[in-house]
């Protein structure tokens, strides 16, 4: 793979160039603040773009284009790194030595087209495809509603983390549709595409005229160079927050949460993920071992980590078993930190790495997702040499990673 930066109007482009697949892969990136008071808005806005442009003003004119480029594929997704929103429009489609004609310049005019000429009409975006967008958003919020996994889940996050991005509902509220205005949303497409911090990244077989069209497109862009932060500092319960719902089913939930201010670069960064992955990832994990085989409390039991520094553990279970599983949970992790921790388990981690890093190279789509992270972070190490540094942790690297871990809420949501 050649690799190749360039910038246009101080935006990057990264070139990965690869026979390696029969697509090419665009991720235009932009980067503001996540906030509560601007997700709902956010969240309707990527629907809003996603499904109608003027020139394709419904979801079979959308249709029809995607199928006219041999089945391209066009998507708009928005996440969060704390406090730092990532907007990517991604466009996916067939490398045109496929092809008996060139599609690369029209699928760029395509990405250009739902960026820079949404549906709007007179000033405001076309109002019964923003009534639609709206309604089809509340639907899916009231299903939300319907689901005890993500009810328990969500108020756990607003508990373990109160007022911070990570509790924020990325779909948005109900209650603030209530508010929000056809020209809200208008304005904030307008920060979006003029205050957002933006850089692109593509994965192809990529030649010198296609890189000048690239360039040619990038100039309808200005770069803002806002910087918001991506990480927090915890602080630490002497004591953890218990939590106790109840709901009318049979099974029990449980979340458990941990907080540790260990951060990507910092050495014991990757034993701390390491420490996660044989804990309550994988299926010989610690977790499973104890928790579901040995003792029969549930049937399912995982650990996972979110926001790169909070440690959550999630399981199913009989109400009977609740108090009796989290205690188990509590020894599991102590054993851990007392550097009880299985020598062949660690090896089946490592295994598990390996054989997963290595399918990124094989997928485009995570291969970009994996080098955006790493701009974001501003973290550049490549897959082998993240390979590496995991092939090399021991069991004192694992010890020392979960001893900076601290129980911080523990939520239950009590069955019948």
């Amino acid at each position: 793979m050649e690799i190749k930066k360039i910038c246009v109007n101080s935006i990057p482009i990264n070139i990965y160039n690869t026979n390696k697949f029969n697509t090419i892969t665009l991720e235009f990136v932009f980067k503001n603040e996540y906030t509560r008071e601007n997700v709902t808005k956010y969240s309707l806005l990527t629907a809003l773009l996603t499904n109608s442009s003027k020139k394709y003003y419904n979801k079979q004119k959308v249709q029809d284009v995607l199928s006219d480029l041999y089945n391209c594929d066009l998507s708009i997704k928005t996440s969060n790194i704390y406090k730092k929103r990532v907007t990517t429009f991604t466009i996916k489609f067939i490398d045109s030595k496929f092809l008996d004609e060139s599609i690369f310049n029209k699928c760029i005019d395509l990405l250009k087209e739902f960026i820079l000429n949404p549906n709007i009409i007179d000033g405001y975006f076309d109002s019964n495809i923003f009534k639609e967008e709206v309604n089809e958003i509340k639907k899916e919020i009231y299903q939300s509603y319907e689901d005890n996994e993500s009810i328990c889940y969500n108020k756990f996050l607003e508990k373990l983390c109160p007022d911070e991005p990570v509790s924020i509902r990325s779909i948005g509220y109900l209650e603030d549709f209530d508010k929000i205005t056809n020209k809200d949303i208008i304005d904030t497409y307008n920060e979006l595409i003029n205050n957002s911090k933006k850089s692109l990244y593509i994965i192809g077989n990529i030649n010198n005229e296609m890189v000048s069209y690239l360039s040619s497109f990038v100039l309808n862009f200005k770069q803002n160079e806002n910087n918001y932060p991506i990480y927090n500092i915890n602080s630490f319960k002497k004591e953890p927050l218990i939590i106790n719902d109840k709901i009318g089913k049979s099974q029990t939930i449980i979340n458990i949460g941990y907080k540790t201010n260990i951060k990507i670069g910092d050495k014991l960064y990757y034993p701390f993920k390491m420490f996660c992955l044989i804990l309550g990832e994988i299926f010989s994990s610690t977790l499973m071992t104890v928790i579901r085989n040995k003792l029969g409390f549930c049937y399912g039991i995982n650990s996972s980590i979110i926001r790169d520094d909070i440690l959550v553990i999630s399981t199913d279970i009989n109400k009977k078993n609740t108090y009796e599983t989290i205690e188990e949970i509590k020894k599991i992790i102590l054993d851990y930190q007392n550097g009880n921790i299985d020598s062949d388990l660690l090896e089946n981690g490592k295994k598990y790495i390996n054989n997963l890093d290595s399918t990124i190279y094989d997928n485009e789509k995570a291969y970009l997702s994996l080098q955006i992270s790493h701009d974001l972070h501003n973290y550049h190490l490549s897959i082998d040499e993240i390979n590496k540094i995991y092939n090399n942790i021991t069991i004192d690297d694992i010890k020392e990673a979960s001893k900076l871990i601290s129980i911080d809420t523990i939520y239950i949501l009590e069955g019948e």
